[in-house]
Parts: C-alpha cells; sequence; structure tokens
C-alpha cells in the first residue's frame, strides 16, 4: 500500500511539474488539471495520515516533551541534540513529530519551516562545516536531529540518504537566500540612513 502510494506521488508531482513549466502544450484547462492534482495529494496525504500517524486526526498536536516547535534559536537546536542521543523516549517523540508533520507529497525543503526557524538555523549552520569570513557554522550532517531522526521518520517516504543529503543542501541554499537578502536590506537601509 505504501509503495502504491509513493508511486501516485511521484506520478502526479511530475505531472504537475510538467503543467507549471509548460513542456507540453495543454489547453486552458490546464488549471483545472492542477487542482485536480493538488486536490489528489491532498488526499494521498490524508490517507498516509490515517495509516500511519499516531495521532491521525490532530498531527500539529504532537508534541516534543519540553522544545515548543518550530524550534525558534540554536541553542534549542543544541538541547534537542543533546536529549535526543540521551533520551530514547524524547528520540522517539522527535521522530513521531517529523513523521507526522510532513506530508507524503510534499519535499523536506517545504516543511522545514514546521521543525525549525530560519532564525534558529540561518547564521550558526551549513550542511557541511564550512568557514565563512565571519564564524564557523556547524554541519547538519553531524547532527542525529537532521539525519538518523529523519530518515527513521521519512524512509516510508521515500527518502534515502541521497534524497535527504540532497533535499537538506537544498534547505541551506533557501537560508543562505534569505540571509543574503536580508543583510542587503540591512545594508541599503544603512545607506539610506547615511543620506
Amino acid at each position: 500500500m505504501q509503495r502504491r502510494l509513493l508511486l501516485a506521488v511521484d506520478r502526479l508531482k511530475a505531472r504537475l511539474a510538467e503543467l507549471r513549466t509548460g513542456q507540453k502544450p495543454t489547453p486552458i484547462a490546464s488549471i483545472t488539471e492542477i487542482r485536480t492534482i493538488q486536490q489528489k495529494l491532498r488526499s494521498i496525504d490524508d490517507k498516509y495520515y490515517k495509516q500511519q500517524c499516531a495521532n491521525a486526526a490532530k498531527p500539529q498536536t504532537l508534541q516534543i516533551s519540553g522544545f515548543p516547535m518550530p524550534l525558534q534559536c540554536e541553542e534549542d537546536i543544541e538541547r534537542l541534540e543533546l536529549m535526543v542521543n540521551r533520551n530514547p523516549k524524547l528520540r522517539t517523540q522527535y521522530v513521531e513529530f517529523l513523521r507526522c508533520n510532513k506530508a507524503l507529497s510534499v519535499d523536506v525543503s517545504d516543511c522545514f519551516g514546521k521543525f525549525f526557524t530560519s532564525e534558529a538555523m540561518m547564521d550558526g549552520f551549513n550542511w557541511k562545516c564550512t568557514r565563512s569570513s565571519k564564524k564557523q557554522r556547524k554541519a547538519m550532517e553531524n547532527y542525529q536531529i537532521f539525519t538518523s531522526c529523519m530518515l527513521e521518520a521519512w524512509r516510508e517516504h521515500g527518502i534515502d540518504e541521497i534524497k535527504l543529503d540532497s533535499e537538506l543542501r537544498r534547505v541551506v541554499t533557501i537560508l543562505n537566500k534569505r540571509r543574503y537578502v536580508a543583510s542587503r536590506g540591512a545594508a541599503a537601509q544603512e545607506q539610506y540612513r547615511r543620506e
């Protein structure tokens, strides 16, 4: 059953991408088809929740003891990593939270904000350990909360090590763009004040 859902999601997402990029000429009905595909994807997500999640009626009510989600700061991320490594019960809560708060049809990069805010991630983390001009960022690949926990939670979604690596690199790219835009905006405001 799970495999069929994954295949259906892949097929629908491929068709949706075709319609959005206009690769194949389509009539005006393409907007209707896009909406129909989106509705089918939501239906598949609902089926998945009902089959797999402990609290299928309200996945957003799942909690991780002592950690309001999404995590708001770098210190919370460090604390969660520490507790996930020390406490099997908390690790189970975190994995279940991840599993039930990522829809089957949604990419990791599109739901990452449910788990971590941009502010929590932006300045302190990168996928691999790199040195920026200001400070060294921490490597996400060395954190259980970004690797083994996510793999455990989303393996049923067709997420393996390679796909997770790709998705988290995409998250980092998105965060870097936000950081760049924020710094450019701050620089422009500073220049405006000087004039």
